[in-house]
């Protein structure tokens, strides 16, 4: 059987690689999730976000839905690249 003692764990200092995201979501608190709750057929909700590139370079950014039920994602638009330090705002 184990006992728990300090002469017999062991310590370690660990190093990792931290990568940055090309883009971030700056509207809703940076909440990366966007809730449509139940949305029924024939019935139309729209939301906003807001995101920025934050990186160096030119990001391409798409979107597309995802259905939970069949697995299935379905591409829906693409926009121009997102060249450096742009914020833009995009209604789902």
């Amino acid at each position: 059987m184990f006992v728990f003692s300090e002469h017999n764990t062991l310590y370690m200092e660990v190093h990792c690689l931290v990568v940055q995201p090309d883009i971030i979501v700056v509207s809703d608190s940076g909440q990366t999730v966007t809730d449509f709750g139940e949305v029924f057929i024939g019935q139309r909700v729209i939301k906003s976000i807001t995101i920025q590139n934050i990186s160096d370079h030119a990001v391409d950014v798409s979107f597309c839905v995802a259905n939970n039920q069949t697995l299935h994602i379905l591409p829906v638009t693409s926009i121009n690249p997102l060249t450096p330090t742009v914020v833009i705002w995009i209604q789902l």
